[in-house]
């Protein structure tokens, strides 16, 4: 039968031995106990201590040897019982390397790798916002924490905020800077570690879908390495029993040892700079001169505090001032502002009001009317009737424009409105209808009662408009008249914008001379319109001539019919 081949996990020595010892246990030179495997393997071989009962073989032994020779065998191989050889701690001493090279990765992964990974995934699905809902406590620690980081960096003075006069100034400004960046680097530290916290969490709660594979691979990779380290620091650390130097006293000796010689190096150099009793006079007298000059800095600096603070009530003061002042200044301005507009205002009032008295003193609302002498025999009397008449009438005696403007208008203005208004109320005004309202004593071919509608003379009215002279009323039977309603007398419609009003008898005759105006009136434009054809006139010119024929025609045609 084949021998099994394994290997010691501890000094890797390799054992050829018989299939006989499969599953029992047995010690190594090194003192390591080993549980022979079933079959040959290349792996370093575990003691199963679940195997009952000491060693039954010492591997350092050959087959065959008595018990006696057995036991001197085991002697001469577990150098642990009398004293290590130097092939057994030279396997030892690589085994305490191999555990000090594993824990100084671990503390690398543990310490930089694996935080800087969890603070490079923790940026991502913070800058993402990922995992919100699921760690809402960390998400608002980081909110906070980046919120006064920048609350602080806008609160920072700059350089140039206020100038430096004084060394207190200088003292406060430099101790305010090194305050400020102090404490932003330790938010900065806090919101890393929330970063991180924020990263670790995602990862384990959901592995490598937490976030982009070039960053959970990372981390995954570190934390399979980590506890294949631990296995391995597990393993080598393990203190069995017999083996005196074991991995980890070797380590714990060496540190000793270089506390020993750092100990006594220190004695050496106290022994060389002289006795005990001098080197504390010596650390005495440093203390004294630190105390020193740290109540002279403390006193420095309540002095610069004293003087900063002098300086900031001044300011305050300076301040306070400043804003009194200028509030008095926005007080007057606002004051003079408000002056300046009521008396534009006053101004504009008056303007309005000299506007309307300009326009509305040119209104006459008394007619123009001449009678001729038969009705004038008769001292005729007028009377303006119609709607608002009696208002409109005392406005106007009473020059009241702005209660003139609301009567014509209808509006209700407590002050003259604007230049457009009032033109509007003037023009109105000028329109407005109103009846006229006349009663004579005159009896002319019958009975004053019967009226001008009756058969024989009528009474007539001849209008003229002075802007434009070729508007007249034609004289007929049918002129318009109305009587009043008890019987009182004759009324007839009337505006401001009408001009002279010629009352008069309407007979036939009067009527034929002003057919006969009128006709002569159109032969001459037609004869003035073909002239102006031909070029031997200008349209000025005809409209002149034609004016100039026609008012001497209607003088007469006026005077004939006053004459009656």
């Amino acid at each position: 039968m084949m021998a099994i081949s394994f290997t010691c996990p501890t000094c890797g020595k390799r054992y050829n031995v018989k299939p006989e010892l499969a599953g029992k246990p047995a010690k190594c030179e090194c003192g390591q106990l080993i549980t022979v495997p079933e079959n040959s393997t290349n792996e370093p071989v575990q003691f199963d201590a679940s195997e009952s009962g000491p060693p039954q073989q010492h591997l350092g032994a050959t087959p065959g040897q008595s018990s006696g020779s057995q036991d001197q065998a085991s002697r001469d191989a577990l150098p642990g019982l009398d004293g290590p050889s130097s092939a057994t701690i030279a396997a030892r001493l690589k085994s305490a390397a191999q555990l000090a090279a594993k824990q100084a990765e671990r503390l690398a992964i543990v310490k930089m790798k694996l935080p800087a990974a969890y603070s490079a995934l923790g940026n991502d699905v913070y800058r993402d916002g990922r995992y919100r809902e699921e760690f809402p406590h960390l998400y608002k620690q980081v909110n906070d924490t980046m919120a006064t980081l920048a609350a602080l960096k806008e609160g920072t003075p700059s350089s140039d905020a206020l100038p430096v006069q004084t060394l207190a100034d200088k003292t406060v400004k430099t101790a305010g800077k090194i305050k400020a960046r102090a404490k932003s680097e330790l938010l900065a530290v806090e919101a890393k570690q929330f970063l991180r916290q924020i990263g670790e969490a995602a990862f384990q709660k959901n592995s490598t879908s937490s976030g982009p594979e070039a960053l959970t691979m990372p981390i995954k990779d570190l934390l399979s390495r980590l506890a294949v380290l631990d296995e391995q620091i597990s393993r080598l650390s393990e203190s069995r029993k017999g083996q005196l130097l074991t991995p980890r006293r070797i380590i714990v000796g060496v540190i000793a040892l270089v506390l020993a010689l750092g100990a006594y190096w220190g004695y050496s150099r106290i022994q060389q700079s002289g006795t005990a009793g001098a080197i504390k006079r010596q650390v005495a007298l440093d203390q004294a001169r630190f105390e020193k000059e740290m109540a002279l800095d403390q006193a420095r600096y309540e002095k610069a505090e004293a003087e900063r603070k002098a300086l900031e009530a001044q300011l305050e003061r300076e301040a306070k001032q400043w804003e009194a002042k200028q509030r008095l200044k926005k007080a007057q301005e606002a004051a003079a502002a408000q002056q300046e507009q009521k008396q534009k205002e006053e101004m504009a009032k008056r303007e309005r009001a000299e506007t309307a008295a300009r326009i509305f003193a040119s209104v006459n609302i008394n007619p123009r009317i001449t009678f001729c002498q038969t009705l004038a025999a008769g001292k005729p009397r007028i009377e303006l009737c119609g709607e608002k008449a009696a208002a409109i009438q005392s406005a106007v005696k009473s020059e009241d424009w702005l209660d003139l403007i609301n009567i014509v208008t209808g509006s209700a203005f407590e002050e003259f409105p604007d230049a457009r208004t009032i033109a509007r109320a003037y023009e109105d005004l000028m329109r407005h209808h109103f009846y006229v309202l006349i009663t004579t004593t005159v009896d002319y071919e019958g009975s004053m009662s019967s009226g001008p509608r009756q058969s024989g003379p009528k009474i007539g009215r001849l209008a003229k408009e002075p802007a434009d002279w070729y508007r007249y009323a034609h004289l007929g039977l049918d002129t318009g008249w109305t009587e009043h309603p008890d019987g009182v007398g004759w009324l007839f419609e009337w505006s401001p914008s009408q001009g002279e009003i010629l009352i008069v008898l309407a007979t036939d005759d009067l009527d034929i001379r002003l057919w006969g105006l009128n006709s002569r009136r159109d032969q001459k434009s037609d004869w003035l319109k073909q002239k102006q054809r031909l070029g031997e006139i200008t349209a000025t010119a005809a409209l002149k001539s034609l004016e100039d024929m026609y008012s001497r025609e209607w003088d007469k045609l006026r005077a004939y019919a006053l004459a009656q």
